[in-house]
């Protein structure tokens, strides 16, 4: 099967502004491309963001260190996220739990000490800071952004 991609491009253009598109395509598969594509604009619009990010648009150094690095892996982190896959991501708590059990075979003790901030007592009783933030506006994932180590 061969597809159009101008007609392909004029899907994503309509996915980005969140718009419904009233042609029909000559195969099923992009159809359903096209759909999925839709909806997941739809559920951005409903979550306050007004564009998918574009690869043309600055966004400055990506703040994560731990566990997402990037923009590109923090979107695709995003859209997983939305469509119910690693729900954890989203509380900072569990981050940093993840965080800590990639470092120590034991589980350390961690306290939050604020919103964006936990403490995290390694095995040997020397404290990490841990900070973390939600990079953007809307309900998704939390990164982390700095450690201190004790």
């Amino acid at each position: 099967m061969r597809y159009n991609s101008s007609w392909l491009t004029r899907c994503g253009e309509i996915a980005r502004a969140g718009q419904q598109h009233s042609g029909t395509a000559d195969h099923g598969t992009v159809t359903i491309v096209h759909r999925q594509a839709s909806r997941h604009a739809e559920r951005l619009r409903l979550l306050g963001v007004r564009q998918l990010p574009d690869s043309h648009v600055p966004l400055g150094t990506f703040p994560g260190i731990w566990d997402i690095t990037s923009w590109p892996q923090y979107w695709a982190t995003q859209y997983s996220w939305l469509n119910g896959h690693q729900p954890w991501l989203a509380s900072p708590l569990m981050v940093v739990q993840a965080w800590a059990s990639g470092r120590w075979p034991t589980t350390p003790v961690i306290r939050q000490v604020n919103a964006s901030t936990f403490t995290v007592t390694e095995p040997g009783g020397k404290a990490d800071t841990v900070t973390g933030i939600r990079p953007v506006s809307v309900p998704g994932p939390w990164v982390i952004t700095k450690v201190t180590y004790g």
